[in-house]
């Protein structure tokens, strides 16, 4: 008897290694495949089936986890509006598609949250991220200089760095984005490698030549010094010295150059001026908002703003003319809400942003550290004054769900033997036996 006891134990402790391993691996495929094709569509889906099963499974278990209902509560306020938006839908069948999508991110969210709560399992994700940023750093930088990235992908028009990425800019957004995980993972094992790092990594952001990509490595720079003021002067003489190097950056890239005079030489307070160093986004934000007024409550409809944008621009828009194209977001996540949602969307945006405030304020001090990578990731990803990919998009949701996922896991850390997750009740049998 008490040999089955002891193969029924083992199986369960196989069976539940096996989920925190395929777990682990798919989180970090999320981000390592996102530079190919499909992106990190086919491990998002991969992890909300094994989320599903989870919550079919310890469904009771799961639902006594703060992560988890954290959670539930930020889908609740990203859901509802999306719901009152799709009967009035510009877009119906695109409302709904993003609906169902949300339907399927939860139980990856819940996976995600389920596992990381364990803190070394954390940290081994986010080393392994970090190797991975560095990877991404290196091949752009031999991109630049060779013409051709470590896979022969080769440099794009005006000499703009778009690394493993290939044929989009998503390089430059995912690097800044990342770059608070990237220093602060590397602090915990070298101030010299963090101060590299972040030199390495802000020539390789400037030379993407994207304008909001270099706003959020500023923003993330900032956030880094404000938090770590004092204990950490390499890592302050680290970022000077690559805001410095960006100086080597204009002297090569054509592409920098011409990003840099655009926004210095032709800046006047007005709004053709501001609109012009905004590439013409002043009007997009603008038929965002009109169609908020239109619609307060619902929006448009989500990921309708293409097919609504006509019936509320002011004047056709530059963006049309030039690429010959419609347009399909408002190119900021906090307007795109806005006009596809309403006013109801934006107020459920902002209030995700309340709640997680008064999370943090909630737990211990020490706890508050174990958040900040992911915290500040987001952040920097959602301030408000950029611009933003759009939110509900299949390359870059499932990134935000990771780093969502990870610091509401971290709020709610706990010790790896003490997973209550799989902990089955104590059989008193088994304990007279011994």
């Amino acid at each position: 008897m008490a040999g089955m006891h002891t193969l029924g134990h083992t199986g369960m402790r196989i069976t539940q290694d096996l989920y925190k391993t395929s777990v682990f691996i798919l989180a970090f495929m999320v981000m390592a495949w996102s530079p190919f094709f499909g992106g990190p569509r086919l491990f998002s889906f991969l992890l909300a089936l094994t989320g599903i099963g989870l919550l079919w499974k310890q469904r009771n278990a799961v639902w006594r986890q703060p992560a988890v209902r954290r959670l539930a509560i930020i889908f609740l306020l990203l859901g509802t509006p999306i719901l009152l938006s799709l009967p009035g839908s510009y877009d119906f069948k695109g409302t709904l598609v993003v609906a169902g999508l949300l339907v399927l991110f939860f139980p990856m969210g819940v996976a995600l949250v389920d596992v990381f709560r364990d803190t070394q399992l954390r940290e081994r994700l986010a080393l392994w991220i970090t190797v991975l940023l560095i990877v991404w750093v290196i091949d752009g930088l031999v991109q630049f200089i060779f013409g051709r990235d470590l896979l022969g992908i080769p440099i794009y028009s005006a000499r703009r760095v778009v690394g493993i990425f290939g044929d989009n800019t998503h390089f430059g957004i995912y690097l800044a984005t990342l770059t608070p995980l990237l220093a602060l993972t590397l602090l915990r094992h070298s101030r010299f490698l963090a101060a590299i790092a972040i030199i390495l990594t802000a020539v390789v952001v400037m030379l993407t030549g994207i304008r909001h990509a270099w706003v959020m490595f500023v923003l993330a720079c900032a956030l880094m010094l404000f938090t770590y003021p004092f204990r950490h002067r390499v890592l302050a003489l680290g970022t000077a010295a690559g805001i410095a190097c960006l100086a080597i950056a204009v002297s090569f890239s054509p592409v920098v150059k011409t990003k840099l005079s655009k926004t210095v030489s032709s800046f006047e307070w007005s709004y053709e001026g501001i609109d012009n160093v905004l590439s013409r986004r002043l009007q997009l934000w603008d038929t965002a908002t009109r169609m908020a007024n239109a619609h307060p409550l619902t929006g448009v409809g989500v990921q309708a703003f293409r097919d609504a944008y006509q019936y509320y621009e002011r004047k056709p828009s530059p963006y049309k003319k030039s690429i010959g194209a419609h347009v399909n977001h408002a190119h900021h996540a906090y307007f795109s809400v806005l006009g596809e949602s309403g006013y109801v969307g934006l107020l459920g945006l902002l209030a995700i942003w309340v709640v997680i405030i008064r999370w943090y304020i909630s737990i211990p001090r020490k706890q508050r550290r174990q958040t900040l990578p992911y915290a500040m990731c987001l952040l920097v990803a959602m301030f408000p004054l950029n611009a933003q990919p759009i939110l509900y998009s299949g390359w870059w949701f499932p990134v935000l769900l990771l780093l969502t996922a990870l610091m509401l896991a971290a709020l709610d850390d706990i010790p790896a033997e003490t997973d209550t997750i799989r902990q089955q009740p104590r059989n008193p049998r088994r304990d007279t036996e011994k």
